[in-house]
């Protein structure tokens, strides 16, 4: 291509320039196609049909995995969530006494066991409505921890027979409650006046339902004692002793009794040792009134003693039933709930 085009702008140059090659001896490629490829173009060439390309598919790209929770997070997560399901009950109520039970709800959240006993007994001892009120399982969780060794809090001795006396037994707070009078009295000024005046009404309401039980068992065995002299026919007098154990109660009598009465009558047959009496009597009971909490709660009892006097377990099966049954039926966080529950994992542990 350099010599020829030296020979065509050479002037003086004689040489013989050669011709080029026409249309017919070349090739043109255009890119004329609806695929985009080169084709050949010539005259003597026929045209090819467009053959089209397809796409080549091209695989998406995989999405990122996710990164793993980082564990903090998910110890964050978790104490959240404990925390809402924490969030117990607090009272609506106005005033000073119910500011102090919901002080005790948060310390008992917070597990200040301590500060919550000390608050929900100011609280409830000021404003005796605020029994009513769910308080969280507090009253099992107290006794639990002060059970063993009330000493480990200033007045614990109080405390612990404050709230078995609000676990519904009296006669198990008075004892708690007698001793406390006895050590306050030594500390003299420095004892706490309202837990001094707390315990003493607590001791002189025993009393007086002492007082007024005998006085219902003396009407109760004059009343009976009179009914079976009427139907009783003439006899000869005997010189013989009497029996010193009055009888229980027959089934007829019973079941025309009031709940309150049958209690009683168990109540006295307990006092008197006569387990197998007084489990009669109440078990006639239940037959009127099934679902009766207060029959149950006795019952159930009744067969406990018998379980630890006697080493009775087919008694103690029986009482496990009855304290399930007072467990499914009490209302929630109730006095009986609460008791039921720690007797039944009691029970569990000594029945075979």
């Amino acid at each position: 291509a350099l010599q020829r085009l030296r020979s065509l702008t050479d002037s003086g140059s004689n040489e013989i320039v050669p011709a080029l090659p026409g249309l017919s001896e070349s090739q043109v490629y255009l890119v004329d196609s609806e695929t985009g490829q080169p084709r050949v173009y010539s005259p003597t060439s026929t045209p090819t049909p467009d053959v089209k390309v397809a796409p080549v598919k091209t695989e998406p790209a995989a999405a990122p995995k996710a990164e793993p929770e980082k564990i903090s997070e998910m110890v964050v997560e978790r104490i959240k969530k404990e925390k809402e399901v924490r969030q117990q009950f607090r009272t609506t109520r106005k005033g000073s006494a119910a500011a102090i039970f919901n002080q005790a709800m948060d310390a008992l959240d917070t597990d200040n066991l301590e500060k919550a006993i000390e608050y929900y007994v100011s609280c409830i001892i000021t404003e005796r409505d605020l029994l009513a009120e769910p308080e969280n399982g507090l009253i099992r969780k107290g006794l639990e921890y002060l059970k063993e060794r009330p000493n480990r809090m200033k007045d614990g001795i109080f405390y612990r027979g404050l709230l078995i006396f609000i676990s519904g037994n009296l006669e198990l707070a008075v004892p708690d409650m007698q001793s406390y009078l006895e050590t306050s009295r030594s500390r003299g000024k420095d004892a706490n006046k309202l837990y001094v005046d707390e315990a003493t009404r607590i001791i002189e309401r025993y009393e007086a339902e002492k007082a007024e039980i005998a006085a219902k068992e003396k009407e109760r065995a004059d009343l009976l004692a009179a009914a079976e002299n009427a139907s009783a026919p003439a006899v000869v007098p005997s010189t013989e002793i009497p029996e010193p154990e009055q009888p229980r109660a027959s089934d007829f009598v019973l079941k025309r009794m009031s709940v309150d009465q049958i209690i009683d009558e168990a109540d006295r047959l307990s006092r008197e040792s006569r387990l197998q009496d007084a489990v009669a009597v109440l078990e006639t009971g239940l037959q009127s009134a099934p679902d009766d909490l207060r029959l149950l709660m006795k019952s159930a009892n009744a067969y406990t003693d018998m379980l630890l006097l006697k080493g009775d377990q087919e008694a103690g099966k029986m009482a496990l039933q009855r304290f399930e049954k007072v467990h499914a039926s009490a209302p929630e966080n109730s006095r009986e709930w609460a008791i039921a529950g720690e007797m039944i994992q009691e029970l569990k542990s000594r029945v075979r």
